[in-house]
Parts: C-alpha cells; sequence; structure tokens
C-alpha cells in the first residue's frame, strides 16, 4: 500500500517492484485456488456411485482442502493414486522418486488425512 512506502529504506523503483511481485503472487495463488476448487467439482463420479447428491459436493470441497493441507509431495501423490488411480509405479516413474518414497507417502498421507477428516467430522 502506499502507506508502506518509506523513502528512508529504498529507492522508488524498488519498492515499485516489490508491489508487484507480490501482487503477482497473490493472483497466481488465487487462480490456484479456484483452479483447484474447479478441478474437485469436476472430478468424475461413475454412475450409480456415492457422490451423486449435492452435499457430496461439500464432502468434496472439504477432501481437497485437507489434501492440499498435506502439502507437496504427499498431497499430489495421494491425489494421483486415489483420484488418478494410478498404479504406485507410475507414480514413481512419473515424480522420479523411488517406489518405497512413494509407497510411505501414500500410507503416511492416508492416516494423516484420516486424522484429519475426523477432527472436521467431529
Amino acid at each position: 500500500s502506499r502507506r508502506s512506502l518509506d523513502p528512508g529504506s529504498g529507492s522508488l523503483a524498488g519498492w515499485l517492484a516489490t508491489v508487484t511481485r507480490r501482487r503477482c503472487a497473490d493472483h497466481h495463488a488465487a487462480r490456484a485456488r479456484r483452479d483447484r476448487d474447479e478441478q474437485v467439482f469436476t472430478v468424475a463420479i461413475p454412475d450409480g456411485a456415492v457422490g451423486n447428491h449435492p452435499e457430496d459436493a461439500t464432502d468434496r470441497v472439504v477432501l481437497a482442502h485437507e489434501l492440499e493441507a498435506l502439502g507437496d509431495p504427499r498431497a499430489t501423490i495421494i491425489r494421483m493414486a486415489i483420484i488418478e488411480d494410478r498404479r504406485q509405479q507410475d507414480i514413481a516413474h512419473a515424480l522420479d522418486l523411488p517406489l518405497g518414497t512413494v509407497k510411505s507417502h501414500i500410507r503416511r498421507g492416508l492416516l494423516d488425512l484420516r486424522t484429519r477428516l475426523e477432527e472436521v467430522t467431529a
């Protein structure tokens, strides 16, 4: 903001560059959140499966939020394994990680996710 400009701490050009960089970062973060939320709503759910009710949209948003809270690479690996239904070997190859690391991330991530979801539903 204009109030953060302090002529004694740096140049006007440096201040403008910092403000611009932060605004760009905020814009990209907002876009990433929006894209993630859109992806949650477009996840294909087979006919006759659980998920054909409007209440399930809320569950998907909560799940997406909790997955994001796990952080990378764990959240990415779990998305690939569960949502994209990819094999552990394929994930290891795609992310250039050892197979044991992928397996550990999936196991620990699912345990963390279960704990987080239990706290949300409690």
